[in-house]
């Protein structure tokens, strides 16, 4: 057993197949709850958040106790307590019609679909930028969103036992998801086109 590289010449590939289970449809037209957890994301000196792997420890904590919550997802802070992401997927908050992200320097993973939100947002008149955030900011918000990947756009209308906004789905969120399944469904067939 070592950490040596070199003892490990001829690299190991495992690949895990599972079936994607989507959110409930629920989550979308209702919304869904998120619980502000006390586990915080790892600073950048231990294990960069901006590496993508499978030392996630702290990340299947804070979901386990955000469930324990009844949450859907966890919320989690940096070390220098400004918010950083969710446990399993990006964050962004609506205020006065704009969409605001915590930067890459809060400490998060820099989603595809966090990328992809910039775009669409471009795209459809909606400006979407960094800014730092503190719990504040969650409350005072309009509207809330998550993404990722396996989950879209999912509007969050609690947080902890808060509401946010008037507690339905806001139309920032939905007009953003519905221009997401949009470039989506575009993509899809574009790259599935014969020629």
């Amino acid at each position: 057993m070592t950490y040596d590289p070199a003892a490990c010449p001829v690299p190991t590939l495992v690949i895990i197949v599972k079936p994607q289970v989507d959110p409930p449809a629920d989550a979308y037209n209702t919304g869904v709850k998120v619980i502000l957890v006390p586990v915080v994301r790892n600073h950048p000196f231990s294990i960069n958040p901006l590496i993508k792997s499978n030392n996630l420890l702290n990340n299947a904590l804070a979901s386990q106790y955000a469930m324990r919550q009844g949450g859907f997802e966890a919320i989690m802070r940096n070390y220098r307590s400004e918010i950083s992401e969710c446990s399993q997927s990006n964050l962004f908050v609506v205020k006065d019609g704009l969409v605001l992200t915590p930067p890459i320097e809060a400490g998060l993973l820099a989603g595809i679909t966090r990328a992809f939100v910039f775009e669409i947002g471009a795209a459809c008149g909606v400006t979407v930028h960094e800014q730092t955030m503190n719990d504040a900011d969650l409350f005072a918000a309009d509207e809330m969103f998550l993404t990722s990947t396996t989950r879209e756009i999912v509007p969050i209308v609690q947080v902890d036992s808060r509401v946010i906004g008037t507690g339905q789905p806001g139309p920032v969120t939905a007009r953003l998801l519905a221009a997401f399944r949009r470039k989506a469904r575009a993509l899809v067939q574009a790259t599935s086109a014969p020629g």
